[in-house]
């Protein structure tokens, strides 16, 4: 590409003007209108103010991007509907899991733009999970492994 071409790209809204940076933007709270200042900040807003931590819940269901995104447009779906989800979220089925809930509820939504994967930073510690017996940890640990293995192949 020729100096005057990257000039037209980069001033016609092209990568100089393009950030990668979510977490400039501002974010609502699944469960009511609390605007926050980041989705970090309003996962934790919804943790201690509504009871339901997002990055927690991902973890725990084992969720990757797709489904966090169904989950964030099956809540917000149902709390504009005047619905509480958070009953249907503790269930073993997963009412989610349409893929009509793959179209935004709000637009330029935050937390559907969320890194999950860098705002972690090893959020599985030991407090997250169930005390186990010592006679149990192997088979537990090999399980976990062969998991893992599944997972990335």
């Amino acid at each position: 590409m020729s100096s005057s071409e990257d000039d037209e790209v980069a001033g016609a809204g092209g990568y100089e003007e393009w950030s990668d940076d979510g977490e400039d933007a501002k974010a609502v709270s699944l469960f009511s209108s609390e605007i926050l200042p980041d989705s970090s900040a309003a996962i934790a807003y919804d943790a201690s103010h509504h009871g339901f931590d997002l990055a927690k819940f991902r973890l725990q269901r084992r969720l990757d991007e797709y489904g966090i995104i169904r989950v964030v447009n099956y809540i917000r779906s149902e709390v504009a509907a005047g619905r509480d989800p958070r009953d249907a979220l503790g269930g073993e089925a997963q009412p989610w899991a349409d893929d009509r809930f793959f179209q935004p509820v709000l637009p330029d939504d935050a937390l559907l733009m969320h890194d999950f994967d860098e705002s972690d930073d090893g959020a599985a510690t030991v407090s997250d999970h169930q005390p186990m017996d010592v006679a149990e940890a192997p088979a537990t640990a090999f399980s976990e492994l062969a998991k893992l293995r599944e997972q990335n192949q």
